[in-house]
C-alpha cells in the first residue's frame, strides 16, 4: 500500500484513514527444470550430513538429539551480526534485550536465563564473537536438546551454536586468545553410582518384621496392634504399607493404611503429596487425586497443586478435568513454555491436545508449540517431582559418551531455581531425550545431599517411553531419601527400552 500522511492537531479526535493499493507487478519468470538437485534437497542432505565440533563428530542421523541446521547460503549479509540472521530462522530464538545475548531456550527463571555459547571452527566462547564475516559462514547448527549439549557441559544449559567458516580457521580478534571462562568438559562420569532397589531404600525394623508373618493378615493385625498406634513417624508408615504391596501383593491394605495416614496429617502438604506419590506408583490415580486435591486446598495459590490434579485426572482418564484444572492453572494469570512449572503443564496440555483432543472437550483457544503430533514426540520424557523444596540433591545425566550432565537442587549451585520454585510454588523439573542412540545406554543418577531438619525426601521418577507415540508407555518409580545420602542410579535407558 501507498503510504498516507494526515495532520494530527488537538481538535482532530478521529482521524479516517484509507489505504491505496500499490501495485508491484513483477516481470516475465522463466522456471526451467534440470537434472542437478535442488536447493533444497542440497540443504537436506547437508542437514544430515556429520559434522566436526571440538568436542568431537557428530552424526545427526545417530546423535539421539534434534539438531537445527542452517545453511551459509541462508544467511542474509544485511544483518550487523549473526544472530540477528538466525533470529527467525531458529525456532524460539531470541535476542535479550537488556544483555545483547542470543537465548535459545526460555527459562522460568525471573533472574537468569541462560545464554548460548558459541563454537566457531573449534574456538569456545562464552558470547557471540561480533567480528564475524556473515559472507564467509558456510553452516551453523543449533544444538538445544540435553542429549546435544551435555558434552559441552554445564554451561552449555542455554544451548550451543555451531559455526564453521568457510575458510575453517576463525579467531577472534589477534587469533591468539580464546575468550575467557571458556566452558571445557571433563565432566566424564566416574561410575560412583550404586544401584539400589527403592524398597530397600524404604526398610525399617518394621518392615522387615512383617516380612516374618506367614500371611498377611497376621501382618496387618501387627501392624494395627503393634505399629499404628505406636509410631508416629509417617514416613514408617508409607514404609509398611509399601511393603504390603511389594511383599503381600495386598493392594487394598497398602491404600487402607495410605488412607488412614492422609486423615491423620490433612494439616500438611508434605505428607499429602509423598501419600499421592504412592497411589500413583500404585496406578491408582483415582484415589492419587483425591489426596493431591487435599494438598491444594492447603495450598491453593501453588502452581504445583494444578499440575498435580492434571496430571492425575490425564493418568486417570478423566481427561475433560484433566484439561479444566490446567486451564484454571492458566486463569491464575500463570504462564506456559518455560523451564520450570509451565514446561511441564504445556508439554502435559500438548499431550492432550494431540492425543485426546476430543476425549477432552477442548474448546479453548490453545496454540501447541509443535505443528503436528510428529514434532511433538520423542523417546523418553522424564519428570522429577520432590515433595519437599528444602532438599539439596543434584539428578545427573550420563549419555551414551559417558559424559554427563547435572542438574542442581542446590541454592548455592542454582539460586535462580530455587528462587522460582519457592515463588511460583513447585516443586518438579522435566528433561526430554529426543532419541536414544543405537547403540550405548543412558544413565541416571539421584545425588541426596540431604534435607532441612532431616526429614524423609520423597522422589517421584515418571519415565514416559515413546512420549506422544500410539505405544507410549508411562511407569513411575518412588525413592524415600533420609538417612542414605549417596549417589544412587535411577534408571538406564537405551534402545531396547522402547520395546519393552
Amino acid at each position: 500500500y501507498k503510504t498516507v500522511t494526515r495532520d494530527v492537531n488537538a481538535n482532530n479526535h478521529v482521524i479516517n484513514v484509507v489505504m491505496i493499493p500499490d501495485g508491484n507487478n513483477l516481470g516475465e519468470v522463466v522456471v526451467q527444470g534440470g537434472n542437478k538437485k535442488g536447493m533444497e534437497a542440497k540443504r537436506i542432505e547437508k542437514q544430515k550430513a556429520e559434522f566436526t565440533t571440538s568436542q568431537g563428530k557428530i552424526d545427526p542421523k545417530k546423535s539421539g538429539s534434534a539438531i537445527f541446521y542452517v545453511d551459509g547460503v541462508q544467511i542474509s549479509t544485511m544483518h550487523s551480526r549473526l544472530s540477528e540472521a538466525l533470529v527467525g530462522k531458529v525456532p524460539g530464538a531470541r535476542i535479550e534485550t537488556t544483555t545483547g545475548q542470543f537465548i535459545l531456550k526460555e527459562s522460568t527463571s525471573i533472574n537468569y536465563t541462560p545464554a548460548a555459547i558459541w563454537e566457531v571452527d573449534g574456538v569456545i566462547y562464552n558470547s557471540e564473537p561480533t567480528d564475524i564475516d556473515l559472507n564467509q559462514i558456510e553452516s551453523v547448527h543449533i544444538l538445544r536438546s540435553l542429549a546435544a549439549t551435555n558434552r559441552y557441559g554445564s554451561q552449555a544449559a542455554g544451548g550451543v551454536v555451531v559455526v564453521k567458516t568457510k575458510a575453517g580457521s576463525y579467531s577472534s580478534g589477534s587469533g591468539k586468545k580464546k575468550a575467557k571462562n571458556v566452558p571445557t568438559n571433563k565432566n566424564y562420569y566416574e561410575n560412583d553410582a550404586v544401584s539400589i532397589n527403592a524398597e530397600v531404600l524404604s526398610e525399617n525394623e518394621y518392615t522387615k518384621a512383617i516380612e516374618a508373618f506367614s500371611d498377611k493378615e497376621k501382618a496387618l493385625k501387627y501392624y494395627n496392634n503393634e505399629v499404628k498406634n505406636r509410631v508416629k513417624a509417617y514416613d514408617v508408615n508409607i514404609s509398611i504399607a509399601r511393603k504390603f504391596n511389594s511383599f503381600y501383593k495386598a493392594p487394598e491394605i497398602t491404600a487402607q493404611i495410605l488412607k488412614e495416614l492422609s486423615n491423620a496429617f490433612k494439616d500438611n502438604p508434605e505428607v499429602q503429596k509423598a501419600i499421592a506419590y504412592q497411589f500413583q506408583e500404585m496406578d491408582n490415580n483415582r484415589m492419587a487425586a483425591l489426596v493431591y486435591l487435599r494438598a491444594y486446598k492447603l495450598l491453593p495459590e501453588a502452581a504445583q497443586s494444578y499440575r498435580d490434579l492434571g496430571n492425575a485426572y490425564t493418568e486417570n482418564d478423566q481427561y475433560q478435568k484433566a484439561w479444566q484444572w490446567y486451564m484454571r492453572y492458566l486463569l491464575k494469570g500463570n504462564e506456559l513454555g518455560q523451564d520450570g512449572i509451565g514446561d511441564i503443564i504445556y508439554s502435559e496440555m500438548e499431550w492432550l491436545y494431540f492425543n485426546r483432543k476430543n476425549q477432552a472437550g477442548i474448546k479453548d483457544n490453545f496454540v501447541p508449540r509443535s505443528q503436528s503430533v510428529a514434532g511433538f514426540r520423542n523417546d523418553v520424557r522424564l519428570v522429577f517431582e520432590w515433595n519437599t523444596t528444602d532438599a539439596d540433591f543434584g539428578i545427573e545425566f550420563v549419555n551414551p559418551q559417558q559424559l554427563t550432565f547435572t542438574f542442581e537442587h542446590n541454592p548455592q549451585k542454582n539460586k535462580s531455581f530455587i528462587d522460582d520454585e519457592k515463588k511460583v510454588g513447585y516443586a518438579s523439573k522435566q528433561f526430554f531425550i529426543d532419541k536414544l542412540a543405537d547403540e550405548g545406554s543412558w544413565l541416571i543418577n539421584f545425588d541426596f545431599r540431604g534435607t532441612t531438619d532431616s526429614k524423609p525426601l520423597y522422589l517421584k521418577v515418571t519415565e514416559y517411553l515413546n512420549w506422544s507415540h500410539p505405544n507410549q508407555k508411562t511407569r513411575v518409580f518412588v525413592y524415600k531419601f533420609k538417612d542414605l545420602k549417596s549417589k544412587i542410579q535411577l534408571l538406564k535407558l537405551d534402545k531396547s527400552s522402547l520395546k519393552q
